[in-house]
């Protein structure tokens, strides 16, 4: 991790200790371009949050289903 994200993450990890006493997981936790974050079913694509082409195509098949 380069030395900016790593100053960014701490920032982050010590707001919300103090803000809201949550304890952020090291080794769960990552800083990435939000191009490169995926969630399950979800992730981003020029700056818009995007379903996964699965997610997508089990949505189509339920809707047609039902």
């Amino acid at each position: 991790m380069d030395v900016y994200l790593s100053k960014y993450f701490y920032r982050v990890n010590h707001n919300l200790l103090i803000a809201l006493k949550l304890k952020v997981g090291k080794d769960k936790s990552r800083v990435v371009k939000s191009s490169e974050s995926e969630f399950p079913g979800f992730g981003f694509r020029s700056g818009n949050i995007r379903w996964s082409e699965k997610t997508q195509e089990r949505f189509k098949d339920k809707a047609q289903s039902d």
